[in-house]
C-alpha cells in the first residue's frame, strides 16, 4: 500500500470509465505511466519482503513454537514501519504538487 502511495504521488496519472469494465483505466497516452507504477509496485514488494523471507530461511532449524511467534511479530511491526514510512515519503512527494495532483483527479472525475 505505501509503494502504491508513492507511485501515485510520483507518476500520477488520469483515469477513465471503459465500456464493459467496472475498473477505470489510464485514458490514452498514460498506458506507460500506469505500467512503470504496476511493475514498479510489484517489484518493490518483492524486495521490501526479501528480509522476512531471508530471517524465515535463516531460523527454519529453531523450534517453530519460538520461531513462529516472534517472526509474526517482527514481521507485523517491519510491516507497520514501511506503510508509515511510504506514507511519509507520498506525503513529502505529494506536497510540491497537489496542484497537477487536482487537476489530474479532476479529469478522472469527469
Amino acid at each position: 500500500m505505501a509503494l502504491s502511495n508513492i507511485f501515485t504521488a510520483r507518476l500520477p496519472y488520469p483515469t477513465e470509465k471503459r465500456e464493459g469494465s467496472p475498473v477505470r483505466g489510464a485514458t490514452q497516452g498514460h498506458a506507460a505511466r500506469a505500467l512503470w507504477a504496476t511493475l514498479g509496485s510489484l517489484l518493490g514488494t518483492a524486495v521490501a519482503v526479501s528480509p522476512v523471507a531471508a530471517a524465515e530461511v535463516l531460523t527454519s532449524a529453531d523450534p517453530a513454537a519460538v520461531r513462529i511467534p516472534v517472526l509474526l511479530v517482527c514481521a507485523a511491526c517491519y510491516g507497520f514501519a514501511l506503510a508509515w514510512a511510504g506514507v511519509r515519503i507520498a506525503a513529502r512527494l505529494a506536497e510540491s504538487e497537489l496542484p497537477e495532483l487536482c487537476q489530474i483527479a479532476l479529469q478522472s472525475m469527469a
